[in-house]
């Protein structure tokens, strides 16, 4: 079967789509021989620093319109919000079915199947007739994500200045970052902070470290990562992050969460996990809920078996075989009668 993934991704936009797209290129080749994916990126050439797997074949583009493609393909694959029109209708035909692996997409309309990683959709999607997969088994996990085993977990959570990472995103555009810092620094509780910066976080090192000077209670370190992040990640005892591809990554890996979102129209993205206890929601990202961040800091420090029940409750919902399941479901669409 051949196939062409086709993903955006830039520090405006952020890096969520082209993670994905990797994760299920790389996770599609291992199980399935007979697979022959190319996986396409519109976005500068910095990004060739996240793609270093030598068995996948790379496209890359600055500009969508510049795409023209020379073959047909089974599927075209899509991970992106928004697409240009024109180029859409220019290339769909060269494929049999058109798939988006993003929930939210622009042009679903005139897509054949959608891939979810929640059982939630929004409500203009849910009336397209449309194929529509939604649920955490198909909630996509980068290889380099494990496991976090309940023994490790429990003995950090049981140290005084326990671990909390922050992570807004890989370019985080809107520098959350910055603000999560400013608030946390006034709780009186003493923590350990890692501050997740990605690679393409583009605002000023100075800012934060200025702010981070002002914390007197705390250990903050700042770490820069790419490929190492769950290393760092699966150290820690709680994740402050936003609504994307992260929260579901760290329920698989038994990491609690608290996780913001951005526009109400994104809530369905987070609701399963709010609904099951895998994440506590941080509310939509406001002033107002980023001091109320420090209440909630403050509750866990003194009842930390909360973190621990959300710890082992994870281990229960999620695999890591949504690319094949994926990859199975496309082959009997492409290929039946």
């Amino acid at each position: 079967m051949n196939l062409l993934v086709i993903c955006k991704a830039s520090t405006q936009i952020g890096f969520g789509h082209l993670i994905r797209s990797r994760t299920f290129v790389e996770n599609a080749i291992e199980g399935n021989m007979n697979l022959d994916i190319t996986l396409c990126i519109i976005g500068d050439s910095s990004l060739k620093l996240l793609l270093k797997n030598p068995a996948i074949t790379f496209l890359f583009y600055e500009d969508e319109n510049q795409i023209l493609l020379t073959k047909s393909y089974d599927a075209i694959i899509f991970d992106t919000i928004n697409f240009n029109k024109s180029v859409f209708d220019k290339i769909r035909f060269n494929a049999k079915k058109i798939i988006s692996l993003s929930p939210v997409f622009n042009l679903m309309p005139f897509v054949d199947i959608c891939f979810n990683r929640t059982q939630y959709w929004a409500e203009d999607i849910e009336k397209l007739t449309l194929k529509k997969y939604g649920g955490f088994e198909y909630a996509l996990i980068q290889r380099n994500c494990n496991r976090i085993h309940s023994i490790i977990y429990k003995y950090g959570l049981e140290k005084r200045y326990f671990n909390i990472a922050i992570s807004m995103g890989g370019g985080d555009a809107a520098n959350k970052t910055l603000e999560v810092i400013k608030q946390i620094k006034n709780i009186i509780e003493p923590f350990t902070f890692w501050i997740m910066l990605g690679e393409g976080y583009s605002h000023s090192f100075d800012e934060i470290v200025n702010e981070i000077r002002k914390v007197k209670k705390h250990e903050i370190i700042l770490a820069k990562t790419n490929h190492s992040m769950w290393n760092v990640l699966s150290n820690t005892s709680l994740l402050i992050t936003t609504s994307g591809i992260t929260s579901y990554e760290a329920a698989y890996a038994g990491l609690p969460t608290i996780t913001f979102y951005d526009y109400d129209n994104q809530w369905f993205l987070l609701k399963e996990l709010v609904d099951t206890k895998l994440t506590i929601n941080g509310g939509k990202f406001s002033d107002n809920s980023i001091n109320n961040l420090r209440n909630i800091l403050t509750d866990l420090y003194h009842d930390r078996s909360v973190l621990y029940d959300m710890h082992k409750r994870s281990k229960k919902q999620f695999d890591n075989e949504a690319a094949n399941r994926i990859i199975n479901i496309i082959k009997e669409e492409v290929f039946k009668t």
